[in-house]
């Protein structure tokens, strides 16, 4: 029977709808009196159908519309560990770690990235060397000068040699809500335990961001 209730969906209805069926028994309901009219049957179906048809559009249209732009913010680094060194040791790594990231996140799809030298064109603007973390929204600002649907600010907390965090956050610039955040522990104060920090931080986000379970939390 739904084989040809759909076919009357179609334009060409290979298989008519036919004016009646003879009376049959519905539980309930006794004997039915006179003929079912398929022909009603159909409509209510087709409209039915019709709907469903619209409300699975809209879904996808929502999923496979163009993703929105973000702007990667250039990540910091918050080091705790006492350890002797030059301050700016860590900017090479952080420099090369924000492009890494951006990279990975236009190449899963998720967001369209927005130019690093326009993010940071928009910091210089905003930003009077306070940290990006902490900055009192500034962030926002930020994202909006350079265009940006959404703003991920990232930094490290360096515990010691051996023991780091990597920490995201990602905001929606229209609203200023905090839509993704996540620590991820890893260990390890050179750019290959990094780079693997922030590729597995882009992969848990793809998979919140298209509503798939989470990988457990930590390296």
């Amino acid at each position: 029977m739904f084989g040809q209730f759909a076919r009357c969906f179609s334009g060409d209805r290979p298989y008519p709808c036919p004016a009646a069926i003879p009376s049959v028994r519905l539980r309930g309901l006794g004997k039915q009196k006179g003929p079912i009219n398929l022909e009603n049957v159909c409509r209510i179906h087709r409209a039915a159908w019709v709907v469903a048809s619209l409300l699975a559009w809209a879904a996808c249209a929502w999923a496979e519309g163009p993703p929105q732009t973000i702007a990667v913010l250039p990540f910091e680094i918050h080091d705790t560990s006492g350890e002797v060194g030059s301050p700016t040791r860590h900017d090479a790594m952080l420099a090369a770690l924000t492009r890494l990231v951006g990279e990975k996140i236009e190449a899963s799809g998720l967001y369209r990235v927005v130019p690093q030298p326009r993010v940071d064109s928009a910091v210089a603007s905003v930003n009077s060397g306070t940290f990006l973390r902490s900055c009192n929204g500034c962030e926002i600002d930020i994202a909006r000068r350079a265009g940006a649907d959404a703003v991920l600010i990232g930094w490290f907390w360096k515990v010691s040699t051996l023991i780091g965090s990597l920490h995201i956050e990602i905001k929606d610039v229209a609203s200023g809500r905090t839509v993704y955040a996540r620590v991820f522990d890893f260990r390890g104060d050179n750019e290959k335990a990094w780079q693997r920090a922030a590729e597995y931080m882009v992969g848990t986000l793809s998979n919140a961001r298209r509503g798939a379970a989470s990988p457990s939390q930590g390296q």
